[in-house]
Parts: C-alpha cells; sequence; structure tokens
C-alpha cells in the first residue's frame, strides 16, 4: 500500500523545466551590445555640428517728417510705430523674406557654399518683443559663424534692394504727379499775369488809392454845390435889395468882367458927375456944360458900343444909370458882380469835378471787376502753389523716409563663435542608450517572467488529470 501510494506520488512531480533563461540572458546581451555599439559608433564618426547664433530687432518707433509750405513752410515729425498696424506684423514680413531662396543663394555665394551645403536657417520670433532669432549650423565654429554672418549681408543686401525698388515707384508716381503739377502751375500763372498786365491792376492798393482819389473828388464837388449855392443865395439877395433883376444881375457881370467896359463906364461916372457939377453953376448953355455934355455922350456912346459886343445889343439907360450910380449902387453892383463870379466858377467847377468823378468811377468800376477776376486767378495760382509745394515736399520726404514698408533692422547680438559642438551630444547620446538598454533589459525579462507562467500552468493541469 505504501509502495503504492510513494508510485503515484511520484507520478504527480512537475516536469522540470527546460533552461530557457539562458536564450533570454544571450537576447539581453546582444540588445545591449547592439545599442551600445551603435552608439559608440555614432559617436565616433559623427561629424561634430556647430551652431552660430544671432538676434535681431526691429525699432519700436519710425520717424516720419511731414513738410507743409502755405507760407513757405512749417515742417513736423512724428514718431510712427510699425506695430500699430494690427493687420500686419513686419516680423512676420521679414520672415518670408529670411526663407526666400533669393536670400538663400546670395548667402551661399558668398562663402563658396552650394545651396544644399549652406542649409536653412533656423528662425524663431520671441512673442511681445521686437526680437527675432536665427541659428545656422556649421562643421567647425569658424563656418557656422561665417555663415551667419553672410547671411545678414545678404539679408540686409535684400532689404536695401526691396526699400530701393519701393521708394523708386513711389519718387515716380510723385515724380508723374509733381510734373503735373507743375505744368498746372506754369498755366496759372501766365494767366493770372497775363490778365493783370492787360487789366493794368497791378497791386491792391491801386484800387484803394483810386477810390481814395474818388471820394476826396465827391467832397470836393459837394464843396463846389454848397459855394455855387451860397453864390446864388447872396444873388438873389443882393438883386432884391438894389431892385435889379436876375438878367441885368447877368449883364452887369458880363459888362463888369469886362475891362475896356469898365474904363468906359468910368469916364461915363466921371463926366456924368462933372456935368452935374457944372450944371448947378452955369446955364444950360455955358460952354464948359456943353463941352462936359459932349464927353458925357462920348462915353456913352463907348459904352454902348462897348455893350454891343459883348452882349450883342445895348444896354437900357436904366442899367447904365445903375452901373454909373452912386458908391453905395457901385458896392450893390460889385456885389452882384463877385456873387455871380463866384457862382459860375463854382458852377465850372462842378462841371468839372463831374466829369472827372465820373471818368474815375467808371475805372473803379472796371478795376473792381479785373480785381474780381484777378482774385480768382489768383486763388487758382495759390491752389496750384500749394499742390506744387505738396508734392515737391512728398518727394523730400520720400527720400528721407528710405525705410518705409521696411523698417531698420538692427543686429541686436553678433553671430556667435561657437565653442563646443551642438552635435553629437555625448552625453545626451550616452543617457539615451543608457535609459534604452535599461527599457530593453527590462522589456526581456518581462517577457521571461511571463512565457515561465504560461509554461508552468499546462504541466499542472496535466498533472491533475493523471
Amino acid at each position: 500500500m505504501t509502495q503504492l501510494i510513494s508510485k503515484n506520488a511520484s507520478s504527480l512531480e512537475l516536469p522540470k523545466a527546460p533552461k530557457r533563461w539562458v536564450n533570454y540572458l544571450l537576447l539581453i546581451i546582444i540588445t545591449n551590445c547592439a545599442m551600445w555599439g551603435a552608439a559608440l559608433f555614432y559617436l565616433n564618426n559623427a561629424k561634430p555640428s556647430y551652431t552660430s547664433k544671432l538676434s535681431l530687432s526691429l525699432p519700436g518707433t519710425i520717424s516720419y517728417t511731414n513738410i507743409n509750405l502755405p507760407e513757405r513752410g512749417t515742417a513736423s515729425s512724428q514718431a510712427v510705430s510699425p506695430y500699430e498696424n494690427t493687420i500686419q506684423d513686419p516680423r512676420e514680413n521679414y520672415k518670408i523674406i529670411i526663407e526666400s531662396p533669393v536670400v538663400h543663394k546670395a548667402a551661399a555665394a558668398k562663402v563658396n557654399m552650394t545651396l544644399e551645403k549652406f542649409g536653412k536657417p533656423r528662425f524663431k520670433i520671441i512673442d511681445k518683443t521686437t526680437v527675432m532669432n536665427l541659428e545656422f549650423k556649421g562643421d567647425e565654429p569658424q563656418q557656422a559663424q561665417a555663415k551667419s554672418w553672410a547671411f545678414y549681408q545678404a539679408f540686409q543686401e535684400r532689404l536695401t534692394l526691396l526699400r530701393r525698388k519701393e521708394s523708386a515707384q513711389k519718387e515716380g508716381k510723385i515724380q508723374t504727379s509733381l510734373r503735373d503739377s507743375q505744368r498746372k502751375l506754369e498755366v496759372a500763372q501766365k494767366r493770372f499775369f497775363d490778365y493783370r498786365n492787360k487789366s493794368g491792376l497791378v497791386t491792391d492798393k491801386q484800387l484803394e488809392d483810386l477810390a481814395t482819389n474818388l471820394e476826396i473828388l465827391r467832397k470836393e464837388r459837394d464843396g463846389a454845390a454848397v459855394k455855387q449855392q451860397q453864390s446864388g443865395a447872396r444873388l438873389r439877395e443882393l438883386s432884391s435889395n438894389f431892385k435889379i433883376s436876375t438878367p441885368e444881375a447877368t449883364q452887369s457881370f458880363i459888362l463888369q468882367s469886362d475891362q475896356v467896359f469898365r474904363q468906359h463906364l468910368k469916364d461915363y461916372s466921371e463926366a456924368t458927375s462933372n456935368l452935374v457939377l457944372l450944371q448947378s453953376k452955369f446955364l444950360t448953355r455955358h460952354p464948359l456944360i456943353i463941352d462936359a455934355q459932349g464927353k458925357q455922350d462920348l462915353a456913352k456912346s463907348a459904352l454902348l458900343s462897348r455893350s454891343q459886343s459883348l452882349l450883342g445889343y445895348p444896354i437900357g439907360q436904366q442899367l447904365l444909370n445903375k452901373l454909373s450910380g452912386d458908391g453905395a449902387q457901385q458896392t450893390f453892383v460889385e456885389g452882384i458882380v463877385t456873387a455871380g463870379v463866384d457862382q459860375q466858377e463854382s458852377k465850372a467847377t462842378i462841371q468839372e469835378l463831374d466829369g472827372q468823378i465820373a471818368q474815375l468811377q467808371t475805372r473803379v468800376e472796371t478795376l473792381a471787376k479785373h480785381k474780381s477776376t484777378l482774385e480768382a486767378l489768383k486763388r487758382e495760382m495759390q491752389i496750384a502753389e500749394a499742390v506744387y509745394s505738396s508734392s515737391l515736399a512728398s518727394l523730400d520726404v520720400n527720400k528721407s523716409n528710405f525705410y518705409g514698408s521696411y523698417p531698420e533692422v538692427q543686429l541686436l547680438t553678433d553671430p556667435s563663435l561657437p565653442d563646443e559642438p551642438n552635435s553629437p551630444q555625448k552625453n545626451l547620446v550616452l543617457l539615451g542608450t543608457g535609459l534604452a538598454s535599461i527599457l530593453s533589459m527590462t522589456a526581456i525579462l518581462t517577457m521571461y517572467s511571463r512565457s515561465s507562467k504560461l509554461k508552468l500552468v499546462p504541466a499542472t493541469i496535466s498533472a491533475k488529470e493523471q
């Protein structure tokens, strides 16, 4: 019984597992040798690569100059930020230029490299700053730095070319506008000066002087009219006091104005006075009276003849008596004559002034019309001058504002000369290989453990079945 039980127990023993761990050990060794061999081969045979870095910066503000020349001019300067436009960022524009094959070819040509060997820079824009970072790789430190300098020069040359093209386009448009403005200005000036020479109105003061002279003539005319009225009133008053009619007063004025008539009147008055004196002493037939009577008749005949010559008819005895009366009468007559002379002079002055005023008024009205036209032509000329000056100022501003749409780029940091290669990085390669080795061993051991458990389960099941 005991032997039977022992035999059965021996039949239930698990079969011995084969030595599979040797295979997994070999796998671990092979894997690690491969990884470390590859890492060591890479470290020993990989060419070192050096990286040169440089930083570019765009200025925060750009200065613009505005010129205004209405009165030969005003100039103002304004600082404008290239980042004020929210639609575009100049750094993104520069990124496109940096990535342009034209710049790459120009930079490669400076260091005598092919485009493939020169490579492309790593470009990065730092947020919320004006800084742009670039990196260039090279087989040697000097080569990496040379590539950085070459690229920076090619980049600046490309920007200069683009600025010149933009400036030339703007200048071409401004030059066209300037020529058109100059032509319009010349036409406006010619029209203005031709019309001014034709009209005779050289300055505004000329019209002012004519208006002043016209006012003076009008005042003189008013004065002459007042004097004429005063002379007429005096003449009427004297005529009324002396009981002489206006026609008689007019005749007296004409006769008394003649020197020959006045001499004959004097002779007649003396002869009449002498005759009256002799008549008071002698009889009518006295020789002295007869002689005095003859002289009176002779003087009267001369007066009548002279009045006939002056008036066209001889004066009557009544007027002759008034003209040759006593001293009071003579005073009245002289007053009438003086008043008549003043009235005639005032009338002649008024007529002359009326003629001058009419001519001057016509001249002033004509010049006023010319002035209105001249002012319109002058405004056109001033507008043409302003447009021409603005175009000329814009041309100067365009020349001074060379940077335009491409702001000036400042080299914030010079291309660096790397001290150590950035690849291969020995420490990083060894660390990576070590981690990979650990991970691979862990994975293999995990596989071995799972494989052993799977083999053990079927063996136990078969033992139970027996």
